[in-house]
């Protein structure tokens, strides 16, 4: 239907416009809408930027400005139209300052008729652009501009981190080419292995918001809500590969377990690695519902539980039965971490904040933390990218670097908060 009536418009400046609004994939009692409002030759650009609008409108103002879209002749009578046609006053801003602009440039041999249709033309082109990158339906703008933003976000977002990432931890990759120098390559080759790992995850972050930026539906809140909760599901993945990926060192757990045997304190010692039990044990029973639903599946593996006894009634003689074993090693492992974190007298204050005994599990609470400030504003500065890129479809070049200054303003800003603060919350 919505076809049939294009191809019955006489307006050969709108021939453009007949994809798009196949495109926004109108519902039918909109297409008649559209259909019966505008007679033959009357779909010109001001009517298609009204439907442009219209569509990225919330539903009930949606409704309202469609049913609208024939109260040209009666505008007081409206609503959204009034809305719509005083918004177009900025535009007749920019119509004006590009005509001084274009009267600037020609000087005595101005032909001010002639420059006043060409700065009428650039102002329709720029306006139908404007509603089409805004627009919360598909078109054919959008959808490219979609497209050469998340080509952008994949290009400009790794170098971020790597800049961030390398300024904030500057000291440490000298210390560590230093340590190089001197024969010993471990802290070096663990540098970049930190940073390998979290350009890693950036990687997989950015393509996911790159997703959740380009899609034309949903509000701001519904698109930071969305980049929180993928960043939660992306932070648990994390929780688990940090720990394979940067694994304990078990030959020190197995000899502070060895010495706990023979220790003259080994009831002070329980009482120690109790409180590391009791700080991680809320980490250990989130993560074995998270894993006894993967075990389910592949039917493998025992859960670790909690014994409500604990470790403080516990003998020497018990040190030999494998699930106290498994138990204390736990503690053992938590105490090191906290050890490798602070040295052998941990401050305080952090244990208030973040200190759950495994550097995945400090990871994903690290990051819950900080990530509603993050994406809060991430979304706000990712969609003026987005618009950037959109308006300068005819100088992608131009649009890319005027994306990238902004980009790198922000990820760089962002990047010399986070990696210092992690480091000085969780020792990563």
């Amino acid at each position: 239907m919505l076809w049939d009536w294009l191809q019955q418009q006489s307006q050969v400046d709108v021939v453009d416009a007949y994809n798009d609004l196949l495109k926004m994939n109108l519902s039918n009692e909109e297409s008649i809408i559209v259909t019966k409002a505008l007679a033959p030759g009357e779909l010109q650009t001001d009517r298609f930027n009204y439907i442009l609008w219209s569509s990225g409108q919330l539903p009930k103002r949606r409704a309202r400005a469609f049913n609208e879209l024939g109260e040209w002749q009666n505008v007081e009578k409206t609503v959204e139209l009034k809305k719509f046609l005083k918004s177009r006053k900025k535009f007749d801003q920019w119509e004006e300052k590009k005509f001084k602009k274009l009267l600037d440039e020609a000087g005595d041999d101005a032909n001010t008729p002639l420059l006043k249709a060409q700065a009428k033309k650039q102002r329709e082109s720029y306006e139908r652009l404007k509603y089409a990158c805004s627009a919360k339906v598909p078109n054919s703008d959008n959808t490219n501009a979609s497209k050469n933003f998340r080509r952008f976000i994949m290009t400009v977002g790794p170098l971020s981190v790597v800049a961030g990432y390398t300024v904030a931890n500057w000291s440490e990759l000298q210390n560590a080419i230093k340590d190089m120098q001197e024969g010993e390559g471990a802290p070096l080759k663990g540098w970049f292995k930190q940073l390998g790992y979290d350009l890693s995850i950036g990687l997989i972050l950015n393509y996911t918001l790159g997703r959740i930026f380009s899609e034309p539906t949903g509000t701001y809140f519904n698109k930071v809500a969305k980049g929180y909760g993928a960043d939660l599901v992306l932070g648990v993945a994390d929780m688990f590969a940090y720990n394979i990926i940067f694994p304990k060192d078990n030959n020190e757990i197995e000899k502070r377990f060895n010495e706990l045997k023979n220790d003259p304190n080994f009831e002070s010692q329980m009482q120690l690695l109790q409180k590391q039990l009791d700080n991680i044990g809320f980490v250990v029973k989130f993560k074995t519902t998270v894993m006894d639903m993967v075990k389910k599946t592949i039917g493998s593996g025992q859960a670790m539980s909690f014994p409500e006894f604990g470790l403080l009634n516990l003998t020497v003689a018990d040190l030999e039965r494998p699930e106290v074993q498994k138990l204390v090693m736990k503690a053992i492992a938590a105490q090191l971490y906290e050890e490798g974190r602070y040295g052998a007298e941990a401050p305080e204050w952090p244990k208030d904040i973040i200190e759950t005994g495994e550097g995945g599990a400090d990871r994903l609470f690290f990051y819950a933390g900080v990530g509603p400030l993050y994406h809060s504003v991430n979304i706000l500065i990712g969609t003026r990218i987005y618009q950037t890129i959109c308006m300068g479809k005819d100088n992608l070049g131009k649009a890319f670097t005027q994306a990238a200054v902004m980009h790198t303003i922000w990820a760089f800003g962002y990047n010399l908060f986070e990696f210092p603060f992690r480091s000085e919350m969780i020792g990563q």
